[in-house]
């Protein structure tokens, strides 16, 4: 009897100190960064939501920029949208941007998820990012990776930075961020905006959602032969039920 009991109390030890572990989950990779994800915050598939957009950038149906135009030329080919720079002294930003389908309204969506695959020369980090929920040139929401591997959030109203409107700056994501292609990806859910690097969420992540001056999404670039692939939307309407939107 006492040695079944002494077995049973070795037993129970062994699986407290198993469960009190914490998950580490590592890439096949030898230069990323292990990352540690907690047990109670799971990290969420950041795209469970159908296709309602896609651009392949096979050719301009969606009416892009194209040419040359101020210090940048445009060029759709082959499946990506790049964006040279033709002047190397400016410091000026790249941008283009087109208009939703009239189905397709981020702000009145239960969910949505706005992806991108930004490419750049071999050996270096691309300079790219979202445009979302933009009016036009001067009211937009961006999301941005520099090229030192650094990720820029924020809200531009008239042409100036909000720091009201939307809470922006700048986070390290450096665990994630890839060298010549990393995957953005920028996904609400309810009252909250989660951003994505290559599937991972970034650590400054969520943000308080805050509605939309507008319904256009774009990309833009400071850097020099930036390619962007890929560029979905996915879309959760609010008709559906909140049964169908945990199933997934």
């Amino acid at each position: 009897m006492l040695k079944r009991l002494l077995l049973l109390l070795i037993l129970v030890g062994m699986g407290l100190t198993a469960w009190s572990q914490d998950p580490v989950i590592s890439s096949a990779s030898s230069t990323w960064v292990k990352v540690k994800i907690s047990p109670e915050t799971p990290h969420p598939n950041p795209l469970p939501t159908p296709v309602a957009f896609r651009e392949t950038f096979t050719n301009n149906q969606h009416a892009w920029r194209q040419g040359i135009q101020g210090d940048y030329a445009y060029v759709i080919e082959n499946g990506s949208y790049t964006i040279h720079r033709q002047k190397p002294e400016s410091k000026r930003f790249a941008y283009s941007y087109i208009s939703l389908p009239e189905n397709i309204n981020l702000n009145k969506a239960d969910s949505f998820t706005v992806q991108v695959d930004i490419v750049g020369k071999p050996g270096t980090i691309p300079e790219g990012g979202l445009l979302i929920g933009m009016l036009d040139s001067l009211n937009y929401c961006q999301i941005r990776l520099t090229d030192q591997g650094q990720l820029v959030i924020g809200m531009v109203i008239d042409g100036k930075v909000s720091s009201r409107y939307f809470p922006g700056g700048i986070s390290s994501p450096q665990r994630s961020v890839r060298l010549e292609t990393n995957t953005l990806a920028v996904r609400r859910i309810g009252n909250l905006m989660h951003v994505y690097i290559n599937k991972q969420e970034v650590t400054t992540s969520p943000f308080p959602f805050r509605y939309f001056m507008g319904n256009h999404i774009g990309v833009m670039t400071g850097g020099d032969g930036i390619s962007f692939r890929n560029l979905l939307v996915r879309l959760r309407p609010p008709a559906l039920s909140k049964t169908t939107l945990v199933s997934n």
